[in-house]
């Protein structure tokens, strides 16, 4: 069960490139200032530095807060829950519809929690899907008083004049937002896999930490090119300051997600930044057949996983 976990843990590591952070570099390749390997360079590094500056509150959330994993139980519940969680993205996936690793896990974790542990902590479920909900609308505030208030202000020509420069300090700050966030939940699965407790230091995570960042970092650059023929298909025709907008407010909802521990979807929480970047120039700027897409994810995702991992939670008892 340790092996087929661990194995597991490190193609979900790989699958997480594959998907989010192959997103993210074809993202940044559209705005000039960085190429494909500084930006996979940086993006690798934010994961694995992330947990060294702001813990790693969101894997123990994960790992061990939701539900009380522990014993033998501890690395069969995870392992479904990620295989639980896979098998629905790429469902989702095939079906076109966008999806969200972040939900599809916390539904899985508390579906098997439910019928094979007996123990949830709702409470801490309810603060998950409670932060979820409001990341995505607090990023679309931030970027929407920055494009309609802050950039006004600015004098003409100087947003274009320093947008590479900006463009590169905001990419940063967005992957050590992620590293600190969403990316955790690599390394959750991974804690799970090897008995760390959540009380666990530095001496006992760095390699892990690391590990992790580079299959991520793999996973990123292997997927890249697919992302690049799909990046304009979202829910802005974003132009490059409305990425550098949207870069800046997701990574500050991020990253007061991670202070609260609670895990966000970086797709989705920058979703909400880009809707906020659209409405400062018009309601039609918006796909909103896409933001409807993504809704319906929410709405789906979660009650999938639960049922799935409840499901074989009652046939492994």
């Amino acid at each position: 069960m340790i092996i087929a976990l661990s194995v597991t843990a490190a193609f979900f590591s790989l699958m997480h490139g594959l998907n989010t952070g192959a997103s993210l570099l074809a993202m940044s390749l559209n705005i000039r200032g960085l190429n494909l390997g500084g930006a996979l360079t940086i993006m690798t590094l934010g994961v694995a530095i992330a947990p060294f500056l702001f813990g790693w509150g969101v894997a123990n959330t994960l790992a061990h807060d939701l539900v009380p994993f522990g014993g033998e139980q501890g690395p069969r519940g995870m392992l479904v829950a990620v295989l639980v969680t896979i098998a629905v993205i790429l469902l989702l996936s095939w079906a076109r519809v966008p999806s969200s690793l972040t939900i599809a896990l916390v539904g899985a974790i508390a579906g098997y929690g439910f019928v094979a542990i007996g123990i949830v902590d709702w409470g801490a479920i309810a603060k998950v899907l409670v932060v979820m909900f409001i990341a995505p609308i607090a990023s679309g505030f931030i970027a929407y008083l920055i494009s309609r208030l802050l950039l006004p202000l600015l004098p003409l020509g100087s947003v274009r004049k320093y947008l590479e420069t900006g463009h590169l300090i905001a990419f940063a700050l967005l992957s050590l937002a992620y590293g600190s966030n969403d990316a955790q939940k690599m390394l959750a699965v991974a804690m799970i896999a090897l008995g760390i407790g959540g009380t666990a230091g530095i001496t006992e995570l760095w390699w892990v930490i690391v590990i992790c960042a580079l299959l991520f970092g793999l996973g990123s650059r292997l997927g890249v090119a697919r992302m690049s023929k799909t990046i304009s298909t979202g829910v802005l025709p974003a132009a490059p300051t409305d990425m550098v907008v949207t870069e800046v407010s997701t990574s500050v909802a991020m990253l007061v997600s991670t202070g609260i521990g609670s895990p966000v979807g970086l797709a989705q929480t920058m979703s909400g930044s880009l809707i906020g970047a659209g409405l400062s120039q018009g309601y039609g700027r918006i796909r909103w057949q896409e933001v409807s897409k993504i809704l319906i994810a929410w709405l789906v995702t979660l009650p999938v996983t639960f049922g799935l991992a409840s499901l074989i939670g009652v046939m492994a008892q």
